[in-house]
């Protein structure tokens, strides 16, 4: 806090501080110090409610169910408590502490989203100044393009896939007629080696019998 008289304004130290700068910065440093607590106490009262459900702990207090407990002791729809739960469930810590000040129906929505797209959305949103209704509109647009792009994705990834599988089959097609001509190939060198041992089969046959005519002949003329 600084206090009328002080030389400390941003602007001009050679300056006295005024009575209404001094409102301003004692009101800015007020403000200040209620977002952190709101920050703060938003983080701790969703990470309760969790823990409550989670433990069950409600039941020491006398409540047959979470339902029960969220409308009757807190004084709010089950609806509203899952919320709060969401948050802190879907949303890093960090992120909810560090922006609780845009409201919980806007942490809501950007539960939806993936890290991915949640950390698009507030680089190109001002999650502060911009109403609920334009951040649903936001997200609705980025989860619409974010799908678009999914079945491009996948429409390529079917073609990839259809074009691999008919590399595979062209393949595997070759394959098949370069073992039929393998086949073919063999099946002619085996009979060309049969006909050879048949050639050579009956050659020495032949062989044999002109030896046999010779001799008979040798014999006759003897005789």
């Amino acid at each position: 806090m600084i206090e009328t008289g002080m030389r400390t304004p941003p602007a001009d130290t050679s300056l006295a501080v005024t009575e209404r700068y001094t409102q301003a910065y004692n009101l800015n440093v007020k403000i200040w110090a209620s977002i952190q607590a709101v920050q703060q106490n938003l983080y701790d009262m969703c990470t309760a409610i969790k823990e409550m459900r989670d433990s069950k702990l409600y039941k020491e207090l006398g409540y047959s169910s979470f339902e029960d407990y969220t409308e009757e002791c807190l004084g709010m729809k089950r609806r509203q408590a899952y919320y709060y739960i969401q948050i802190v469930e879907k949303l890093p810590d960090n992120f909810v502490q560090s922006t609780a000040q845009i409201g919980v129906e806007k942490l809501r929505l950007l539960t939806a989203l993936t890290d991915d797209q949640r950390e698009e959305i507030t680089q190109t949103v001002d999650l502060e100044s911009t109403t609920v209704r334009e951040l649903r509109e936001q997200i609705a647009a980025l989860k619409e393009e974010s799908e678009l792009d999914r079945k491009e994705r996948d429409n390529a990834n079917e073609a990839a896939q259809r074009w691999k599988n008919t590399a595979q089959s062209a393949q595997a097609d070759n394959q098949r007629l370069e073992d039929q001509v393998q086949s073919l190939t063999d099946q002619v060198k085996d009979a060309e080696e049969a006909r050879e041992n048949t050639r050579l089969t009956l050659k020495g046959m032949l062989d044999k019998r002109i030896a046999q005519v010779h001799e008979l002949e040798a014999q006759i003329q003897e005789l």
